[in-house]
């Protein structure tokens, strides 16, 4: 008897053993074979269900394995969209999340797709990188809106007027707008303004596109500029009661079409200011404000943010002097009240005898009876006015800068030279 045929007779019920006998007189072995097999059923049960737990946790790793950026661009010419993807506001969020159609058959649709792609990537010789077609780009809006519901009912935001239904309305979608500066913008810079590419409004906003009938507005002409900036009125208000503005000006004298859409040439600021404003030349000067010499104006002016011009208050104050000087102002607020700056007469501060003497009517700008903002012809950018008068009457004060320390004379002194003398450290 073979090894197999001993090995059925010992694995079969003993009702059928008989039948194993039987197989070898010629009895078709294989129903012999399916009789023992059945009886061990569940332990083919119990294999299959292992087998489709494994095959089940293979496919699940796979799934999210394939719908990741770091594996999509293993075969995507992408790696620049990769490279922009790791530094913008989606970072974390998956392909697939903007790129897929919701549900199986969209995530079904994809995979069938790369598998095409995959043979293009591995056969073709030169690719060109992956780009957005006509019907990707609905799908990936349509997916904009899966997380950013609310956005379609926000008209203003940032200052700006502008209807996200009513473009929706019109056939506009979401990356006709926003493409580059989102998922994938064109630098770190773009993705930390968060904001949409303004020049792809001139597409339409020509004055001569129209949709249903309509003409759109033309962006390009100054008199529309409200259409989406409210606060753009406060153009009108720029300069106040400064008398050294020479005369207001339109938008577009400070915002030049050629700097993009509109924005100001943020490394040419004194000079843009200089077109309208009298200022004092920082390099003759004795000394300068280091964002004035540096042409930095807005560290201290907000030209449109709010209705003043300076970063805290109608006019510069404390606070704002402060937001910078904050030794000075632990002192003065005695915060620290051991500390002491260079001005000071031995152990003291200065600035504290100061501030008690000019009052309560300048607590909050106190730091303009000494100094001025810009530049002065005098060290530490003194410019001193006694506190009760206008600059066009006071006397001014003379300040001279010593070794250790310095004299103060005129203004609020009435001719009587001070001198402090800073402690030796």
């Amino acid at each position: 008897m073979s090894r197999f045929n001993k090995l059925l007779r010992k694995l079969a019920r003993p009702e059928d053993k008989e039948k194993v006998d039987d197989s070898l007189k010629g009895v078709p072995r294989l129903r012999v074979v399916a009789r023992v097999a059945l009886r061990f059923w569940w332990a083919y049960a119990i294999l299959f269900l292992i087998s489709g737990v494994m095959v089940m946790s293979a496919g699940m790793d796979i799934y999210h394995r394939t719908e990741m950026p770091q594996f999509c661009v293993g075969c995507h010419e992408m790696q620049g969209n990769y490279d922009s993807w790791e530094f913008s506001a989606h970072k974390g969020i998956k392909c697939v999340d903007c790129h897929a159609t919701p549900g199986l058959m969209g995530y079904l649709e994809v995979k069938l797709s790369g598998v095409k792609q995959l043979v293009t990537h591995i056969t073709a010789d030169s690719i060109d990188d992956i780009h957005l077609g006509e019907h990707h780009k609905e799908i990936v809006s349509d997916n904009c809106q899966r997380c950013h519901p609310g956005v379609v009912r926000v008209d203003e935001r940032y200052g700006l007027n502008i209807s996200h239904e009513k473009h929706l309305d019109n056939g506009l979608m979401c990356v006709t707008c926003h493409s580059g500066r989102f998922a994938h913008p064109e630098s770190e810079e773009m993705a930390k303004q968060g904001l949409a590419d303004m020049t792809e409004c001139y597409g339409c906003h020509d004055g001569e596109s129209t949709i249903d009938g309509h003409t759109a507005f033309d962006a390009k002409n100054e008199a529309n500029c409200q259409n989406c900036h409210p606060d753009s009125r406060l153009a009108l208000e720029h300069g106040g009661n400064d008398p050294s503005v020479k005369s207001r000006k339109p938008c577009l004298d400070c915002h030049s079409e050629a700097e993009g859409h509109f924005i100001m040439d943020p490394d040419n600021e004194k000079a843009l200011c200089g077109n309208c404003h009298d200022l004092p030349d920082a390099i003759k000067a004795a000394s300068a404000h280091k964002p004035y010499a540096d042409g930095k104006c807005n560290k201290c002016h907000t030209v449109m943010a709010n209705s003043h011009l300076f970063g805290v208050g109608p006019k510069p104050s404390n606070t704002l002097c402060f937001s910078c000087h904050k030794t000075l102002s632990d002192i003065v607020n005695a915060d620290n009240p051991e500390a002491v700056s260079a001005f000071s007469d031995g152990k003291s501060d200065l600035h504290i005898g100061h501030k008690e003497y000019i009052g309560e009517e300048a607590e909050e700008d106190w730091c303009l009876a000494c100094h001025t903002p810009h530049a002065s012809e005098m060290k530490k950018l003194i410019k001193l006015r006694k506190p009760d008068r206008t600059e066009e009457v006071a006397e001014p004060g003379v300040y001279t800068k010593t070794e250790n320390g310095g004299t103060c004379s005129g203004a609020c002194h009435e001719g009587d030279e001070m001198e402090y003398t800073r402690a030796s450290k």
